[in-house]
């Protein structure tokens, strides 16, 4: 330890005016105690005796000054002086009794409470050594020793008593200190990863915005659409712009799947590991913080488009070697979200962080949309279209009880015959500002905002209803597919809407996608609904990714391509020759195929040569309400001919 920190105040900032005040008060009582016992025997005494006040006067008041302030270890000087102004005092006043020891007691108090041990025992010592001399000038030496030895006992109790409380005292504080420090590390960090916490990123988000976060114009396609990330695309600050800070926002694609497999704490050793190479891709003075679940900020101080564009890359590479988490090697993605601001002079925008990361959260969910594993800078045009969904995802709620929402009907023919094989319950939403939405906008819409069951149900319950009416009317059995998703499959509640999937005549066919099928939280409630007699179609065939020898054990009564075979199947020989694979390999499955998205007469007619047996388009009927849909199914079997 270095001798200067040995003489350095506890606490300087209340040692200084303490000293001080002791030193005016000495230098008070010696003015007093010489008016009222004026010295004799020469004139060296009564100079000692009016030195002393004045010092002590000059010294109480450097203490006040800012110079003093500068130099706290001076202060260990203090007692020092004050010992030596009294044994003077004593010496030139003769006072060798109680009354001239006393005041030896001052200094030392002081320096036990307020400067360290080894400075309080140098002043002890001192005290200890001027008192014996004085009294051994003073006073006989037998005398003198006991009275030395009295005083002396005193002064060194006083310095241990007062040392041994401040100790504890000290040792208290410390303890209160640093378990404030380790509750402020649980506020801001996470328990988990030992990452900084939402709340700490926040704070250093604003620390590092300074005054405030100019608008910085970003970059958008010809078309106003929100560009992705190749180098120069979605730009919010030009070249000439000051330094920069970027907010990314990473989301882990396919930690869901391990949590639900493998277990919660399988979870938390992967975002343990996650944590870990996050850390691993930035620099000292960058943040790297856990928002919440699987959800991470990294915040870079400076940090421009190619650096955040840079940054993101290593991530997404880091990303892509396995992770060893419950002795099992597992695969995580991350889909990144950035945006950048420009601080700049003025006032804080108390949203100012808020913004940032609401706009990286939105070029975040972009990059999930553009297929997840990839990194998107924010444009403007994001943050319109995620207001207009928000807008229409409001104006969605309540829908239904509004009368918005409709169902339409569209038939499936024989493409040999032109009888109505069946038809299919279309979802229309008649919006009473924008006008007809699209199934494509407003069904995710409804998933995400878990309108779909509300929806799904009043589609199922019409088109059973309508095909009650027809079925009785026509006198024949009626087939009506509804579509499903596999948030209505998985919730169970579709279970108890379905009883029974036949109804007088009427025979119940749910349309599926190939994408749910797969699903194997969804394959029981399937077979549970078959069992039920409910029918299932393989909805848009051909565009998933499962193999066909999953068709084996699929539980799947019909296959309905998806137009995409169908738009060139009468040009294209390719295409002709895998529509005529298809449909055999249904035909020896025993499934009925129906094509979608017949639009002309050469499809029509290319598709029933190649032996589709049933389609479905605008060729052969559009659209059409529940009426209409009726007066269809009349006059149905002139259909084709007619054409």
């Amino acid at each position: 330890m270095r001798i200067g920190s040995l003489v350095e105040p506890r606490h300087p900032e209340a040692a200084l005016p303490t000293a001080a005040v002791l030193f005016l008060t000495g230098s008070v009582i010696a003015t007093v105690l010489s008016l009222l016992d004026p010295p004799h025997g020469g004139a060296w005494r009564t100079a000692v005796v009016v030195l002393v006040p004045v010092l002590l006067l000059a010294t109480g008041l450097f203490l006040l000054t800012a110079r003093a302030r500068r130099s706290t270890r001076a202060l260990v000087l203090g007692p020092l002086v004050g010992l030596v102004a009294i044994a003077a005092t004593d010496l030139a006043t003769h006072d060798a009794g109680i009354t001239g020891q006393v005041f030896f007691c001052l200094p030392v108090l002081y320096a036990a409470a307020q400067l360290r041990v080894g400075a309080a025992a140098l002043v002890t010592a001192v005290a200890v050594a001027l008192d014996l001399a004085v009294s051994l000038a003073l006073l006989p030496t037998g005398e003198a020793l006991v009275a030395a030895l009295d005083v002396g006992t005193v002064l060194v109790a006083l310095t241990v008593v007062i040392l041994l409380k401040s100790r504890r005292h000290e040792m208290a504080v410390a303890e209160l200190e640093r378990h404030r420090h380790r509750l402020l590390h649980q506020a801001t960090h996470d328990a988990l990863t030992g990452l900084p916490s939402r709340t700490l990123f926040h704070d250093r988000l604003r620390e590092s915005l300074g005054p405030a976060v100019p608008p910085v114009p970003a970059a958008s396609s010809p078309s106003g659409a929100p560009t992705a990330t190749p180098s120069g695309a979605g730009e919010r600050r030009t070249a000439a712009a000051p330094a920069s800070i970027a907010v990314l926002l990473c989301d882990l694609d396919g930690f869901k799947q391990v949590n639900d497999t493998l277990g919660h704490r399988a979870g938390d050793e992967l975002l343990v590991a996650v944590a870990a190479r996050l850390r691993a891709e930035v620099r000292a003075g960058d943040v790297v913080a856990r928002l919440g679940g699987d959800e991470f900020g990294i915040l870079l101080l400076p940090g421009d488009e190619g650096g955040a564009c840079f940054v993101a890359d290593r991530v997404l590479a880091a990303f892509a070697q396995p992770v060893e988490v419950a002795g099992q090697r597992v695969h995580v993605g991350a889909s990144i979200g950035i945006t950048l601001a420009v601080p700049c002079a003025g006032d804080v925008p108390a949203t100012g962080g808020e913004t940032l990361l609401r706009e990286a959260d939105v070029a975040m969910y972009e990059a999930k949309a553009a297929g997840r594993g990839t990194r998107v800078v924010f444009a403007p045009a994001m943050l319109a279209a995620q207001v207009a969904e928000a807008s229409l995802t409001q104006d969605l709620h309540g829908a239904v009880g509004r009368g918005e929402v409709v169902v339409e009907y569209q038939p499936v023919v024989d493409l040999t015959t032109g009888r109505v094989d069946g038809v299919e319950a279309l979802c229309r939403w008649e919006h009473p500002v924008h006008g007809r939405i699209s199934p494509a906008t407003f069904v995710p819409l409804a998933e995400r905002s878990g309108l779909i069951d509300e929806i799904g149900a009043f589609v199922l319950t019409a088109a059973l209803r309508d095909a009650e009416v027809w079925a009785v009317a026509e006198g024949r059995d009626v087939s009506v597919g509804v579509n499903v998703s596999a948030h209505q499959l998985t919730g169970g509640k579709i279970l108890a809407a379905v009883p029974s999937g036949r109804r007088g005549r009427t025979q119940l066919l749910l349309e599926v996608t190939e994408s749910t099928l797969v699903r194997a939280d969804v394959l029981p409630v399937l077979d549970e609904l078959r069992r039920r007699g409910v029918r299932v179609a393989m909805d848009d065939f051909g565009t998933g990714q499962s193999s066909i020898a999953a068709l084996r054990v699929m539980p799947v009564d019909v296959l309905k391509l998806d137009r995409a075979f169908t738009v060139d199947i009468a040009t294209d020989a390719r295409a002709a020759g895998i529509v005529r694979a298809v449909a055999a390999m249904a035909h020896e499955l025993g499934l009925p195929m129906v094509a979608e998205g017949i639009e002309t007469t050469a499809q029509h007619h290319a598709l029933r040569d190649i032996g589709c047996g049933l389609g479905q388009g605008f060729l052969l009927a559009r659209p059409m309400d529940a009426a209409a849909t009726g007066a269809f199914l009349t006059r149905s079997p002139l259909l084709v001919g007619a054409r």
